[in-house]
């Protein structure tokens, strides 16, 4: 019985272009044969966030291609890329595959999952010590201030510190 062999769907991108919308339905994922892209997000301000970027051998758009939802970020090409369309199906042919495509897919989901929870915790770390060094400041300075009034300078100065933390919290990256 002859073999089947599959013949891949390559897409050429320009630099530029963008590959996936954040909030679209996903139906494909794909390979990065070459380029680069960036991924990024819009937050409910509609300000762009950066997440990351990606070249070759990365496998983009798979989290909404597995889960049938929407997509949780954007990708535009960073230079002219070369893509590999990677469907639905696809996946499902490749599952119960030793070193297919699904427990790649699987492996590599894993990866940046372990990847945000480290960077969640370290910066959840730099907030946690900015706050900690602000209100350590506030005690200090209090001593400069007479007895009488400490209470309610540290009234006045706690609620600053706050909109300062909230500020960070926003801009960190």
């Amino acid at each position: 019985m002859p073999r089947k062999v599959k013949i891949l769907d390559r897409r050429f991108v320009p630099a530029g272009e963008i590959v996936i919308e954040q909030g679209n339905i996903g139906n494909r994922a794909f390979l990065i044969e070459s380029g680069h892209v960036e991924i990024y997000m819009r937050d409910a301000k509609d300000r762009t966030v950066k997440i990351a970027e990606a070249g070759p051998g990365a496998i983009i758009g798979e989290m909404a291609l597995l889960t049938g939802g929407r997509r949780s970020a954007s990708i535009k090409t960073l230079e002219d890329s070369v893509l590999i369309v990677i469907s639905a199906r696809d996946i499902e042919e490749s599952i119960g595959q030793p070193n297919g495509l699904f427990q790649h897919v699987m492996r590599l989901m894993a990866e940046r999952l372990r990847d945000t929870n480290a960077k969640l915790v370290q910066q959840n770390l730099e907030l946690a010590e900015i706050h900690e060094t602000a209100h350590m400041t506030v005690k200090n300075i209090s001593f400069h201030v007479p007895d009488e009034k400490q209470e309610q300078f540290k009234r006045e100065l706690v609620p600053l510190l706050d909109r300062l933390k909230n500020t960070l919290e926003k801009y960190h990256d």
